[in-house]
């Protein structure tokens, strides 16, 4: 089982280092060629800058094939750069072996699931809402007029990028929520109960007076025992913390 852990733990830092490099690599490609081999269209699709082209401005030819704008907010790139951050630094230094980190990774977890949502927001939504809407095919289509032009559409390496990237994310964060809710789940240990029922108690236990009541109760022989006071206070200090 620990190898198997640390398995899934290479694959999730490598995911995740594949996961940033992809937001800087283009995700789609629009150019054409004419009929003699020139290129006369380019146009790529990038996360942070939209489309971008090397044509000068004036090419109105490749003007007239620019790509209507795809509407990925910003702020969700950095805040997607910055949870694959976070991940990575608790997938590497978070240890759920070590009872005093699940709190810890109880949180991580959490990140560790929003990573994998955003992740697949960008590989499913970002195409299906963006790029076919567009009439933009995917995830690759030659498109050929005779005797003029030759269209080819891509989809680029950012894109492939995020989707192994998302695959090796995937094991070790399924890995992780598992683990998390399996000790939830656990029975709470018992010095953990008695703390508890220690310090939410609003009557302190004077364990001094327990003890000097036991000192009298087995000194006075003529006194009979109903009961371990001890006891008793305990059990009234119980029904105490029980009551809504």
């Amino acid at each position: 089982m620990t190898e198997l852990k640390t398995y899934f733990q290479a694959l999730f830092g490598v995911g995740l280092c594949m996961a940033i490099v992809s937001m800087f690599f283009e995700w789609y490609t629009l150019h054409a060629d004419s009929s003699e081999g020139e290129q006369v269209v380019f146009w790529e699709f990038q996360l942070f800058f939209g489309w971008i082209t090397s044509f000068a401005p004036d090419a109105w030819f490749n003007t007239a094939y620019q790509p209507q704008n795809i509407p990925v907010p910003l702020v969700l790139n950095v805040l997607y750069i910055g949870l694959v951050m976070l991940s990575l630094y608790g997938g590497l230094v978070i240890n759920l072996d070590n009872a005093s980190q699940l709190q810890k990774g109880k949180k991580f977890g959490y990140i560790h699931l929003s990573t994998l949502l955003i992740s697949g927001y960008y590989i499913c939504i970002v195409p299906i809402y963006n790029f076919l809407s567009q009439e933009l095919y995917f995830p690759y289509l030659t498109f050929t007029e005779p005797d003029f032009i030759s269209i080819h559409y891509a989809i680029g390496v950012g894109y492939w990028l995020q989707c192994v990237a998302f695959g090796l994310i995937f094991p070790y964060t399924l890995y992780f929520a598992l683990i998390n809710t399996r000790f939830e789940r656990a029975p709470e240990p018992v010095k953990q109960r008695i703390s508890k029922i220690l310090t939410t108690i609003q009557t302190p236990i004077d364990f001094h007076q327990l003890i000097a009541e036991e000192r009298i109760e087995l000194e006075n022989p003529s006194s009979p025992r109903q009961g371990h006071k001890g006891d008793e206070y305990f059990d009234r200090c119980l029904h105490r913390e029980e009551r809504p």
